[in-house]
């Protein structure tokens, strides 16, 4: 108990010095568990125990056993102290000469940093940062990207947009005639001659016009969906990946667009044409008279 309860007292000072509180309490608990299993009474016998009776010696033959040399490896990479609790280790600005200990118990630690973390904003070529904090990054959007506030002019639709290019695009899609299916489905929305065929579709409509969204809690940001997305543009988290040449983008809409770049002809499903850049493929797309056909 002597050597445990010198190494409890270092990393307790330790701890207390790198401001890890919530380790400490964690760390602090673990201790008095092990305290109060050693302060358990001897359980008392109700029975007698008899010796017994005594065996023949039996002489012992020295044999030398050599292990194989694969069980020695698999002894000795367990000792080893893996490159990724290294890194971590000198993130956590641990010393080198007690990675052996902190390895041996690091499951009864609670891993925590104390430095600042920051959020980004998200529009393309701005390098601005702040605190990672509520609210953070409203000031920013409203003075420089014209964020807002900017409710629906239509009646009865409470949508209320975060910016102009986010009005428009709403007025373009529930409130514009061209964008309805001339066909009715089993549901049907109360505020605009939208229907669908199931109701979960219907639902995130009706959520967009009675306002009830998914609000970033840094910026003005409100969506219906793919809310984590643009969080990962906050933290510059690159989740999706090319697989041709393995680079990392941060929304799938840019990876997709980048995979098109590796064909040098953009085809079009619809009437077979063929094109050379992207720019004369997306604006077929959209006015391609087949597709359309086929729609209504």
């Amino acid at each position: 108990m002597g050597v445990v309860g010198k190494y409890d007292r270092f990393v307790k000072k330790y701890l207390k010095r790198t401001k890890r509180f919530k380790s400490l309490e964690e760390f602090q608990k673990s201790v008095d568990r092990k305290q109060k299993k050693v302060e358990k009474k001897p359980v008392k016998l109700s029975f007698a125990i008899q010796k017994a009776s005594e065996r023949k010696k039996i002489e012992k033959v020295s044999i030398e056993l050599k292990m194989p040399k694969r069980k020695l490896n698999e002894e000795q990479e367990k000792n080893v102290i893996p490159k990724s609790f290294k890194k971590m280790a000198t993130k956590f600005g641990l010393p080198a000469e007690h990675w052996d200990f902190f390895y041996e118990e690091r499951e009864n630690f609670h891993w925590e940093t104390i430095g600042e973390k920051k959020v980004y904003c998200t529009i393309g070529k701005c390098d601005f940062s702040a605190a990672a904090k509520a609210g953070s990054m409203v000031e920013h959007m409203i003075e420089n990207h014209d964020y807002g506030q900017f409710p629906c002019t239509k009646p009865l639709c409470k949508f209320e947009a975060y910016s102009p290019w986010s009005l428009n695009k709403h007025l373009k899609m529930f409130h514009g005639s061209k964008n309805f299916s001339i066909y009715k489905h089993n549901f049907s929305c109360q505020y605009c001659p939208f229907s669908s065929k199931d109701n979960v579709t219907l639902d995130r409509h009706v959520r967009i016009h009675e306002n009830r969204l998914l609000k970033c809690q840094y910026c003005n940001y409100a969506t219906v969906r793919n809310l984590p997305e643009h969080i990962f543009h906050h933290f510059r988290i690159r989740n999706f990946q090319c697989d041709i040449c393995e680079k990392t983008y941060l929304s799938k809409g840019t990876l997709t667009a980048h995979k098109r770049e590796h064909t040098r002809d953009f085809c079009c499903l619809s009437c077979n044409q063929l094109f050379e850049r992207r720019h004369a493929f997306d604006k077929h797309v959209k006015n391609c008279k087949v597709r359309l056909s086929k729609l209504s």
